[in-house]
């Protein structure tokens, strides 16, 4: 069945097979078969030709398409309380995000609503990206974080605009509907300047996209001859995220908070700030703040080192001191949450190379001193060899007291 052809969609030749008098390679047949397993009842000849092929060639070539998932849409109440679990302080953001993602997927069963993205403002490490995730995460829709720097025009070096759906298509699952009601995150917006030539030219390229248009997308194929995908973007809730300058100078003259004039001076078009209607403003985390994010949410990095030495029966504690000593370095950055990973992992590479191979550990503290370079208090146990024998030792000793005694 196997022949030397050439693939009547994409024009290549690389393990060409025949199928109802059509050549076609493994390539298409796998891009074709995840858009007509689910529907194949309505195509039994070409059903009837797969469950053949598959016979011959067994899934190396065509996996199983993935199963679509459905959107489990919560109330804004309880979508906050999911973000709560991961993401300290932002208490304002939080519950606009919640209602903002709400009211999204709301519009969608009602067109007569208007599309509304997002535009979250705040600095360095104040938890933009991580309250994104959480959100797809509760909601279960695909999402795709973009750096907006990696984006140019179409020709130039880099990333286009339709990678981003590319990228979306993979994360769904290649599955259509799951792909047009997923969410594409795009952080540092704030550093496509308009008034260069390419960062223009990407923000001209996504102003239909954010609006709604139909986008061919290509998901295989060859170079000169690319398979293609149509995907509707009218549902694909866009949200772009930036640090716009400084947390002082964002409190003042943060984007879309006032003006399209102040837009400009950001570097963004004032046809695209038009179409992120909807504005979140993150403000920095403070001392106590940060404190709490190294403490209380489910994977934080505390927590994180106290499962690992737990595996080796070690307990790990942290003073308040050394708390506090972190926090005040973690500000002195200025990169918010971001820098806690950094400067805990500096001083906990030795204590965790050398703390496992520590038999008599039991505890570890970590204070200020630590934090600084120190070393950390171990406390340590007396192994049951030793103890036994300073029992006995003991034991001699008060025996040759007494017999000494008579």
């Amino acid at each position: 069945m196997e022949k030397k052809r050439t693939c009547n969609i994409c024009g290549g030749d690389e393990t060409v097979i025949e199928m109802n008098n059509v050549d076609i390679c493994l390539q298409c047949l796998l891009n074709i078969n995840r858009r007509i397993e689910q529907d194949s009842f309505k195509m039994p000849l070409l059903r009837k030709q797969l469950d053949d092929f598959y016979q011959k060639y067994p899934r190396t070539y065509v996996p199983k398409p993935v199963k679509p998932k459905t959107i489990k849409l919560e109330k804004p109440i309880v979508l906050k309380e999911y973000m709560d679990r991961f993401v300290i302080g932002q208490e304002k953001a939080k519950r606009a995000l919640a209602v903002a993602v709400y009211n999204h997927y709301k519009r969608i069963q009602n067109s007569k609503i208007g599309k509304s993205n997002i535009l979250i403002s705040g600095p360095t490490g104040s938890g933009k990206t991580l309250l994104v995730r959480t959100l797809a995460e509760k909601i279960n829709v695909p999402l795709v974080i973009v750096d907006a720097t990696t984006l140019t025009k179409a020709g130039y070096v880099g990333s286009d605009v339709e990678s981003m759906l590319t990228a979306l298509y993979q994360e769904a699952g290649y599955d259509i509907e799951r792909v047009q009601n997923g969410i594409i995150y795009i952080d540092e917006i704030d550093k496509l300047n308009s008034s260069e030539k390419i960062g223009e030219g990407v923000q001209q390229a996504l102003l239909k996209m954010l609006e709604g248009s139909l986008v061919n997308v290509p998901v295989g194929g060859q170079k000169t001859n690319p398979m293609t995908v149509t995907i509707d973007t009218k549902n694909i809730l866009f949200i772009c995220g930036g640090s716009f300058a400084s947390a002082e100078e964002s409190a003042r003259r943060t984007i879309g908070f006032q003006t399209d004039e102040r837009q400009i001076d950001y570097g963004i078009i004032p046809e695209l700030a038009g179409r992120l209607p909807v504005k979140i403003k993150l403000d920095p985390l403070t001392k106590e703040e940060l404190i709490r994010v190294m403490q209380e949410p489910e994977h934080s990095i505390i927590n994180e080192y106290k499962e690992l030495l737990n595996m080796d029966n070690i307990e790990l504690n942290f003073t308040d001191d050394a708390l506090d000593c972190i926090a005040e370095k973690a500000i002195q950055l200025g990169t918010g949450a971001r820098s806690i990973r950094s400067i805990i992992e500096e001083f906990m590479t030795d204590i965790m190379f050398e703390l496992p191979s520590d038999r008599s550990a039991t505890r570890c503290v970590i204070t200020d001193k630590t934090v600084n370079g120190g070393k950390p208090v171990i406390f340590r146990c007396i192994p049951l060899e030793i103890k036994l024998r300073m029992e006995e030792r003991k034991k001699w000793e008060q025996a040759k007291a007494n017999k000494e005694s008579f």
